[in-house]
């Protein structure tokens, strides 16, 4: 059993110095959060102007002692220079030194900030000024407190003096952070804090002589929320982390991990912005397991970059140290349940009527129960070129691929595969038809190695002629007073590929295609290049669509259709036999919006040959309002699987939502997820405690001996105070569809 904590700055405000990505993240403020304003804004006519403007109801101009003037100014006095203004009701302003003093009733505003207080003085010429403050807000947030005195520094520095603040609305404050020393620097986005009380529901519960903590989302180097968990194969595991804001255009978080039962773990993630490119650089590295008695580590780079107009590179690559690492130090399902990890780095070319691309591509297979008969190959390299020419209606098109892959494997067949598909196209267009025709030459030739017997360069010739007819009809009508209109779209496909004996070929990258609506119009009945079906078939189907008249947008759509064999299929794949059946399973799929609340979605294929359904998926979604959803689905496979899957996010009360998911395996009789938990949702804090069970391997590999992964999850979001650990979030997006944190 597994306990997991993510503990927000709350807990650990000590060590927090919170650091946000680049550019602003920030929710709009929902207006029930924020207090209303209790004094007007002061209106600013010119703000590009920087001249120092006054006025007031009444005004007396003196001299003092060295002949200077001295105004006495009553009554609705304002004085605004650029967008700083400040209004009172009675002042002084001195014109040696450009002085104000203010006294009575006194509001200070800059474009961000408000402050009232009492009295004040200022300097109108340098914008410095002190002021004996009552209250303090920001306009952008819900941020806002209380003050005994206000410092107006150089650099948009203010400085807040015994007082308090606090993201909460008034009528409800629930949880407040009390200084005697606040410095807001408000060009960095950073506030500090000295000897800082922090209470939640008026009790306090942590004292620090230091707290520096965002008002902004801009991007700065610090400690980000540190998070706590427990498990019996690890032990505790406190994770803190530190963002490193390097320079503009790269930074690195850096997660020193100390796991009582394993050892010292330290992650990393390197990020960057280069001319024309960016990519990411993950390293989590654990120098000595206590558990597995040695070194362990996970790798990923994903780069990006744009070489030219027309020149782009692409790496996606992965490593682990071992099988299990995923399982045991990943913190996802999702990650625990993969079976393979992609190495492929990428040259790609588009340009006029030319494309291609170079690619070098392996896989570490990290499911050791795949024999090695059947793990994937390497691809070193794999180069594809194509050229088409401009489509014009009514004339003949050429078009030419070319594709060669060089497939090596230890212990298995390898070699090249060179494969050549130049093809001639009619398409034909009418305003409520539509005709293409197309007839494609393939040639695929092979030189082969490890070979004991048979030949080392077989080759395969084989033409392909495919005519694909739609038509485009609809009518409008109308139903409970909505203007609709209805689309038909029967399509008649047929498609001609001759036997050619196939069965000395290797197979390298070939499999049957997963049958669906859209894969009915396939010109293969196989993916890859090592077999290409021969056929004699004319597929029907048929799509019809509801649309709205006045939006124009799509309430349902329904596909339905079937492919009718005009000879049998002789070429398979290995150990697979012929297939005799004169038709294919109906394949079919439906998409419906019930109301404005309700969406059924559902696809499936219909086997004639042993009158069931091969497979299906159905699912309803009711989405009444705002974080108000309810997810209901069915997948079924006659010989693999049976899933229930019933997930929601619903509210209790206005602030009390309940979270759950409950996927069950109906195959297997045993559950592969559930989820169960509570939000508690305010205006300024959020809390969430959820309990987690799953399985780690994959339905059809379930048994009895399989191992069960509980956990549980506690979040505390003082909301504004800090960032917080989204661990919770990242298992509900992936469990509760449509949900959003």
């Amino acid at each position: 059993m597994r306990v997991a904590a993510s503990v927000s700055g709350a807990v650990l405000l000590a060590l927090v110095a919170s650091a946000a990505w680049a550019g602003d993240t920030r929710k709009p403020v929902d207006p029930h959060c924020q207090d209303p304003l209790e004094v007007p804004l002061i209106p600013i006519d010119n703000p590009n102007d920087e001249r120092i403007r006054l006025d007031a109801d009444q005004s007396v101009i003196s001299k003092d002692a060295d002949g200077y003037q001295v105004l006495e100014l009553n009554g609705q006095v304002r004085a605004v220079s650029g967008q700083q203004a400040i209004q009172t009701d009675k002042g002084r302003y001195t014109k040696r030194d450009e002085n104000f003093e203010v006294d009575g009733n006194l509001v200070y505003q800059t474009p961000d900030l408000q402050i009232l207080g009492t009295r004040g003085l200022f300097n109108l010429n340098t914008h410095l000024g002190q002021i004996d403050a009552g209250e303090f807000r920001f306009f952008e947030s819900t941020g806002h407190g209380t003050a005994r005195q206000a410092e107006l520094e150089p650099d948009s520095i203010i400085v807040l003096h015994e007082g308090s603040y606090t993201t909460c609305p008034k009528r409800k404050i629930d949880w407040l952070l009390r200084f005697s020393r606040l410095t807001l620097d408000r060009e960095e986005g950073i506030g500090v804090g000295r000897n800082v009380w922090l209470s939640f529901k008026g009790v306090p519960f942590m004292y620090t002589p230091f707290i520096r903590f965002p008002i902004d989302d801009r991007r700065r180097t610090g400690l980000l929320t540190p998070s706590y968990r427990y498990s019996t194969e690890s032990g505790g595991e406190l994770a803190v982390p530190v963002y490193l804001n390097l320079a503009p255009n790269y930074d690195l978080t850096l997660t020193p991990v100390n796991m009582t039962g394993r050892g010292f773990l330290i992650g990393s993630q390197f990020r960057y912005l280069i001319p024309h490119g960016s990519g990411t650089l993950d390293l989590d590295y654990l120098p000595k397991d206590e558990v597995r008695k040695g070194e362990r580590h996970r790798f990923e780079w994903s780069h990006h970059s744009q070489l030219t107009p027309n020149l782009q590179a692409e790496i996606d690559f992965h490593r682990v140290s071992d099988d299990h690492f995923l399982e045991e130090l990943g913190d996802s399902l999702s990650a625990a349940s993969l079976t393979y990890l992609p190495q492929r780095a990428s040259l790609i070319f588009s340009g006029g009527q030319w494309t291609g691309s170079a690619t070098v591509q392996s896989y570490q297979t990290i499911d050791n129960t795949i024999p090695e008969s059947s793990r994937p190959y390497q691809m070193l390299p794999n180069i594809s070129v194509g050229s088409r020419s401009p489509l014009r209606e009514g004339s003949l098109n050429l078009s030419v691929s070319g594709q060669y892959i060089n497939f090596q494997r230890d212990g298995r067949v390898s070699g090249g595969r060179l494969r050549l598909q130049p093809k001639v196209s009619l398409p034909l267009r009418w305003t409520a038809f539509q005709l293409d025709s197309s007839l494609t030459w393939d040639h695929t030739q092979y030189w082969l190695d490890s070979l004991a017997t048979g030949a080392r360069q077989p080759s395969r010739t084989v033409p392909t002629l495919a005519i694909d007819g739609r038509v485009f009809l609809e009518r409008d009508f109308s139903w409970n007073q909505h203007g609709l209109r209805q689309t038909l779209e029967p399509r008649l496909f047929y498609l001609n590929r001759p036997y050619r004996d196939q069965s000395a070929l290797p197979v390298f990258d070939s499999g049957e295609i997963d049958l669906n609506y859209s894969q009915l119009f396939a010109e293969n009945r196989y993916n890859g290049g090592d077999r290409l079906g021969d056929t004699e078939q004319v597929t029907i189907g048929a799509a019809s669509a509801i649309v709205s008249q006045n939006t124009g947008r799509e309430l349902g759509r329904v596909q339905l259709g079937q492919i009718y064999y005009l000879q049998d299929r002789r070429v398979t794949l290995p150990g697979i036999v012929e297939t005799t059946d004169s038709t294919s399973a109906l394949a079919g799929d439906a998409r419906i919006e019930l109301s404005d609340e309700i969406l059924v979605k559902s696809d499936m294929l219909w086997d004639p040959s042993i009158d069931r359904f091969e497979k299906g998926n159905v699912s309803l979604q009711f989405h009444p309002g705002e974080r108000q959803i309810l997810n209901v689905s069915y997948r079924y496979h006659w010989k693999e699987l049976g899933q229930t899957d019933l997930s929601l996010l619903w509210p209790l009360t206005p602030k009390l939502h309940l979270l759950g998911r409950w996927n069950r395996s109906t195959r297997n009789n045993r559950d592969l997820e559930t989820l169960l938990g509570l939000e508690y949702d305010t205006c300024c804090w959020k809390f969430q405690i959820l309990k987690r069970r799953f399985v780690n391997s994959s339905e059809d590999s379930i048994s009895a001996q399989t191992q069960t992964n509980k956990t549980w999850f506690f979040e505390l979001q003082l909301k504004g105070l800090t960032s917080f650990g989204n661990r919770i979030d990242t298992v509900l997006e992936n469990g509760i569809l449509g949900y959003q944190k």
